[in-house]
């Protein structure tokens, strides 16, 4: 193994930008004094150095050299041995370069006018970004690397569009370099907020994570299944959106072989998420208890709602009773069946079948489009088609396809179905995991998706092992953005504002 040595020792100019390999929109990483490094993401569309007018997001970090030929994985930063990095943003017109005045007695930031006279900025913002073990270490120069790399998200206020965007880290140091960029109107406003905690929550190996409420006081939980083993852990969201990881542990027979599919939803409508397991024509069900936990298996029944394993299968509430129904579609043929939850929590039989004409090869995804209390279906493909069905009054579905294009949510989107602001209709979330960007289209009258409305390179949830739920963490009613990733058990949330 070869030696690791600190920014501070190497022949690395201080304050310089370097040329960032990482995915994704930036502006390239930005290397100050003591090792730490920040990039700054842009928009999507937007320039090499844009930022919103109403947030910045990017990357803190610290970075280090290795030796020629050495492998980087070889040299992980332990995060306890780093501090957190504190940043202050500080705010000049347009076209001026923002630099540290050190004349005595103090240090001052601001900009020079066309005449060479000094004026300060505006501090805006301040903000404190945690240290955190990367996920992979990211090459920003020869055999210079990133090893640890932060998410941050910071609203701004007062900024309007042209204006420059300073952002400085270590307030106490006149030397840290100033990361500058303009300020650009990117639209809606979107998940500012951010909270992220390196837990090791389900990091072994083919664990599975799912999002729902399970201990009924409205808010979105984390439940990680481990496959070999059986066991659940429940991460439970608290009052401000944030997670406990590993507080209510149980065990399952449910979902222990291949070929069996995982849901977690309301099935009884005791407003706790129940575990639901789908094999050929089986249906398993474990209800959740109060106390987080699940039972071992509380019903099981054979219910020939889905016939074949490439159908897709989802769960929606298609009558209105406040409990998940099941409802498989056949790609191939269309034809699509719904089995009703019963308040027993259970699925006795089929009760709707029908042929409905969405796309072939999309993604099902199942929502309350039109905000009339019933769960509609959604097919979205990778050319960015979009297909919706209406849920009837049968507890089926009533058969007129309504077709539109999004531009912007495409090919390498994972798309979501849930109510970002709280107008009682699903909006459509489209995630990019190569580099963490976010668009939705907001939902209107009559279940229409008629464009995407927000656009943002959140720098969220990006990069090996990384899953994205969604759901309602803090309890206001808006779905917010829920990340782990497996290896680390790093887990990750992005709040709703919309």
């Amino acid at each position: 193994m070869g030696r690791r040595r600190r920014v501070a020792v190497v022949a690395v100019a201080v304050g310089c930008a370097v040329a960032a390999t990482t995915t994704g929109a930036s502006a390239g990483w930005s290397v100050h004094d003591g090792g730490t490094v920040t990039d700054i993401r842009v928009p999507p569309g937007g320039g090499p150095t844009d930022v919103c007018v109403d947030e910045i997001h990017g990357l803190a970090g610290y970075a280090s050299a290795i030796d020629p030929g050495s492998d980087p994985n070889d040299f992980p930063i332990d995060p306890s041995t780093l501090t957190p990095t504190a940043y202050e943003v500080y705010l000049g017109p347009p076209g001026v370069d923002l630099f540290v005045d050190e004349t005595p007695p103090g240090f001052r930031v601001g900009y020079n006018d066309g005449g060479g006279v000094f004026h300060p900025a505006p501090r805006i913002a301040a903000f404190t970004s945690p240290p955190r073990e990367a996920w992979d270490p990211i090459e920003i120069g020869t055999d210079f690397y990133v090893f640890t790399a932060a998410s941050f998200s910071q609203a701004l206020a007062g900024v309007a569009p042209g204006a420059t965007v300073g952002l400085k880290p270590h307030p106490t140091s006149p030397f840290a370099t100033i990361a500058e960029a303009k300020a650009v109107d990117c639209g809606d406003k979107g998940f500012l907020r951010r909270w992220e905690r390196d837990d090791n929550f389900c990091n072994a190996a083919g664990a599975r994570v799912l999002a729902g409420d399970v201990t009924g006081d409205r808010r979105a939980d984390l439940v990680c299944n481990d496959r070999a083993s059986g066991d659940l852990w429940v991460a439970a969201a608290g009052a401000d959106g944030t997670y406990r990881t590993g507080l209510a542990k149980s065990r399952t027979a449910l979902c222990r072989t291949s070929g069996e599919r995982l849901l977690l939803a309301d099935v009884s409508g005791d407003r706790r998420a129940d575990l639901i397991c789908q094999r050929k024509a089986s249906v398993s069900v474990a209800l959740a208890r109060t106390s987080g936990k699940f039972a071992a298996s509380s019903w099981s029944g054979r219910v020939p709602v889905c016939r074949g394993s490439r159908a897709a299968l989802v769960t929606s509430d298609v009558n209105g009773d406040h409990r998940a129904d099941l409802v498989c579609r056949s790609a191939k043929s269309g034809t699509t069946r719904v089995a009703l939850a019963t308040k027993r929590g259970r699925y006795p039989r089929v009760d709707w079948t029908g042929r409905v004409g969405l796309c072939g090869k999309g993604t099902l995804l199942a929502g309350d489009l039109n905000g009339d209390g019933r769960g509609d279906l959604l097919c979205h493909t990778s050319t960015g088609k979009n297909a919706v069905v209406l849920a009837g009054r049968d507890g089926g579905f009533d058969g007129r396809v309504r077709s539109g294009t999004l531009t912007g949510c495409a090919a390498g989107a994972a798309v979501s179905l849930a109510d970002v602001d709280k107008n009682r209709r699903a909006d459509l979330i489209c995630h990019y995991p190569a580099d963490g960007s976010v668009r939705v289209a907001l939902a209107r009258s009559g279940g229409k998706l008629p464009k995407i409305g927000f656009i943002r390179n959140l720098g969220f949830c990006y990069g090996a092992g990384a899953t994205l739920r969604v759901g309602d963490a803090t309890g206001d009613r808006r779905a917010d953005l829920l990340c782990r990733t497996s290896g680390t058990g790093y887990v990750s949330a992005a709040y709703s504002d919309l």
